[in-house]
């Protein structure tokens, strides 16, 4: 890449490739979005697999540096670089550079959607617990009403009976009465 110190003794071409720089972190660390994600953090090279976790705004522009005294070779390379189609430009990019893009993921909005479906599984249960609880206390409320209906309906039946029975009887001896007392007038 060109800078102003590189400049002093080299001369370069036109831009071959451009590449954004990026925060290469272990896979187990979430997207960065910007370099203030970092700030006050060790940063450094690791061993084991690694992924792109952050993308800062600046860009590499590469291109090829040779001494200031040889044009030549910086005319030939020149019209090399300048050859070179985006397919073609792409095709060597792809070669060296295998990167695999993952996009961050939210996992909060998951965990809060999880904890409020279980909140409401929780209170649907409790709420068919209190239920079938009521539903059973009115079914054992009911039974002891119709039992006492039974034994109610049972000795009205009795007494009933009873009542009929003496007015029966009743009627009889007034009957027997009105007989006697009609035989008395006519005796």
């Amino acid at each position: 890449m060109e800078t102003p110190s590189r400049k002093k003794y080299f001369n370069f071409t036109s831009e071959y490739l451009k590449i954004p720089i990026v925060l290469a972190t272990k896979l187990d660390v979430p997207f960065i979005d910007n370099i203030e994600a970092i700030k006050n953090k060790k940063v450094g090279i690791t061993k084991g697999e690694l992924k792109i976790t952050g993308k800062l705004d600046k860009i590499w522009a590469l291109g090829i540096a040779v001494r200031n005294d040889d044009i030549n070779l910086l005319n030939i390379l020149e019209k090399v670089i300048k050859s070179i189609d985006t397919k073609k430009e792409q095709e060597i990019l792809n070669t060296w550079i295998s990167i695999k893009y993952e996009k961050a993921i939210d996992y909060s909005l998951l965990w809060r959607i999880l904890i409020a479906v279980t909140f409401l599984i929780l209170l649907f249960i409790y709420i068919q617990y209190s239920l079938k609880k009521a539903n059973k206390n009115l079914q054992i409320a009911v039974d002891n009403k119709t039992k006492d209906l039974q034994k109610l309906n049972n000795t009205l039946e009795s007494k009933i009976k009873e009542e009929v029975k003496k007015n029966l009887e009743i009627q009889e001896k007034l009957f027997k009465s009105e007989k006697m007392a009609s035989m008395g007038e006519m005796i």
